[in-house]
C-alpha cells in the first residue's frame, strides 16, 4: 500500500462516525456544564464578558492547538507553558535592553523553536518517552526563567503592547492571532498529507512505518510546531499584560492546556483531535474558571474544582479510547 493510500485510509478512520460522535459528545458535555452553571449568572453571556474570556483563553487555545498536534501523533508535551514563559521572559529582556521590538520577537521565536526541536529530537532520535523528555524541558525552562527574571517582572516597550495587545476595531489582537493560527492549523492537520501522516502515526505507528512514513521526521516536526505555538502564545500573552514574569505559566497551566485539548476531542492515546476543538476546549475551560470567579469562589477552591473536572475528563478519554478499539 502506498503512503498516500495509507494516509487517506487513516484520514477516513479519523473521520468515521464514532470518532465524530465522541468529539461532539466531549464538546457538548463541556458546553452543557457551562450552560447549566451560567443560568445562575446571566451576566456571563454579556458580550463584554464573552470577549474578555476569548482574550483570556487565546494563549491557552494557541498552546492547546500545539498540544493537539502532539497528542494526535500519540505523544504529549508537558513543557508548552514553561517554554512559553521562558521565551516570553527572554524576549522581554532583549526588548528592554535593546529597545528593538523585532529583535525581541525573533528572540521569543528562537527560544521556542529550539525547545521544540530539542523535544522532538529527544523523543524521535534518543527514544526518550515523550512524558519524560518534555518534563525535563519543563524543568530546565522553569529554572532558566527564574534565573533570567530573578523572580521579578520584566516590562516590555509600549510599542510592543500597542502592536499585539490592543483592539483593532471590534477585535482584540489576541483573538485575531488565535483565530488565524487555528484556521491554518486546522487546514494543515485535516486537509494535507502531512496532517494525515500525523493521524496515521497516532493510530498505529508500526503500520505507518511499514508503509514508508518517516515517523521520526514527523515527530520532530510535530514538536517543532508545538514549540512555535508556544512562542506565539508568549507574544500575545506578554503583549496583553505588558510584561513577562514567572506568572505567565501558573502551576495549573499545563493541565489547562491538556484539558482543553481533550475536551476539544483529542485523546491521550493518539489518532484523533482537531485544532478547532482545541479552541472550543480552551473556551470551555476558561469559561468555567470565569463562572467560578463570578460566584465568588476563591482561587484555591477553583484549582480543586478544576482538578476534579480534569479527573472526569481523563476518565471520559479512557472510555472513548476503549470504544475506539472495540
Amino acid at each position: 500500500m502506498s503512503i498516500q493510500r495509507y494516509c487517506a485510509k487513516k484520514k477516513n478512520a479519523f473521520m468515521n462516525r464514532r470518532d465524530k460522535t465522541f468529539i461532539l459528545a466531549s464538546l457538548a458535555a463541556g458546553a452543557a456544564l457551562l450552560l447549566a452553571i451560567a443560568f445562575a449568572k446571566p451576566g456571563f453571556y454579556a458580550a463584554k464578558n464573552i470577549s474578555s474570556i476569548l482574550i483570556q483563553c487565546s494563549a491557552v487555545a494557541i498552546m492547546a492547538a500545539g498540544q493537539i498536534y502532539v497528542m494526535v501523533s500519540g505523544g504529549i508535551d508537558l513543557s508548552i507553558p514553561s517554554v512559553m514563559m521562558l521565551s516570553g521572559c527572554i524576549g522581554a529582556l532583549v526588548m528592554r535592553q535593546t529597545n528593538n521590538i523585532l529583535l525581541g520577537i525573533l528572540s521569543i521565536m528562537a527560544v521556542a523553536v529550539l525547545a521544540g526541536l530539542f523535544n522532538g529530537f529527544s523523543v524521535a532520535k534518543l527514544k526518550i518517552n515523550a512524558f519524560v523528555a518534555t518534563m525535563i524541558t519543563m524543568l530546565v525552562a522553569n529554572g532558566l526563567s527564574l534565573k533570567v527574571t530573578k523572580s521579578s517582572s520584566i516590562p516590555v516597550p509600549q510599542e510592543f503592547t500597542g502592536l499585539f495587545g490592543k483592539y483593532y476595531g471590534p477585535v482584540h489582537a489576541n483573538i485575531a492571532v488565535m483565530i488565524l493560527c487555528l484556521i491554518v492549523l486546522q487546514f494543515v492537520l485535516t486537509k494535507t498529507g502531512f496532517g494525515r501522516c500525523i493521524y496515521a502515526i497516532g493510530t498505529n505507528e508500526k503500520s505507518a512505518q511499514a508503509c514508508g512514513i518517516r515517523t521520526d521526521k514527523v515527530k520532530i516536526q510535530v514538536f517543532l510546531i508545538s514549540g512555535i505555538l508556544s512562542g506565539i502564545a508568549a507574544i500575545v500573552l506578554t503583549a496583553r499584560i505588558a510584561s513577562s514574569s514567572l506568572s505567565l505559566a501558573s502551576d495549573s497551566t499545563s493541565l489547562d492546556v491538556i484539558a482543553a485539548a481533550i475536551v476539544g476531542g483529542a485523546s491521550i492515546k493518539g489518532g484523533v483531535g482537531t485544532a478547532v476543538g482545541a479552541f472550543a476546549g480552551a473556551f470551555i475551560i476558561n469559561g468555567l474558571s470565569n463562572l467560578l470567579v463570578l460566584f465568588g469562589i476563591d482561587y484555591y477552591s477553583i484549582q480543586i474544582i478544576k482538578g476534579m473536572v480534569f479527573i472526569f475528563i481523563t476518565y471520559f478519554d479512557t472510555i472513548r479510547a476503549k470504544a475506539r478499539r472495540a
